[in-house]
């Protein structure tokens, strides 16, 4: 993977910093501010029942639970995550590889 850094990335991340309210905003997200934390709401609701439901649209294949992750999978296991990433990469680039053949041909 190629990460580019561009000088308008490097001058945008400050930028907002700048902003009306962005102090404000900053320390909320660092402080206590004295509500619930998400690991006290997080017994209250079922995200994995609520996920599941997506399995009902004809455009959700599957819906694979991953135990012991929470909000950035992708960061917390990604030994689990990234197979199933390259596995929906492989199964639709032969598909669409099948599918240009077909209309080319």
């Amino acid at each position: 993977m190629i990460a580019q850094v561009t000088d308008e990335l490097v001058e945008a991340i400050p930028r907002s910093g700048l902003e009306p309210g962005a102090v404000d905003v900053v320390l909320e997200f660092i402080g206590y501010s004295g509500r619930p934390l998400a690991d006290d709401l997080l017994p209250q609701i079922k995200p994995i029942k609520l996920g599941g439901a997506y399995v009902d649209f004809d455009a959700v294949e599957e819906f694979v639970v991953l135990p012991e992750t929470r909000h950035s999978p992708h960061d917390e296991k990604p030994e689990m995550v990234s197979p199933l990433i390259e596995s929906l990469v492989l199964r639709y680039s032969k598909s669409s590889t099948v599918l240009l053949q077909k209309h080319i041909i």
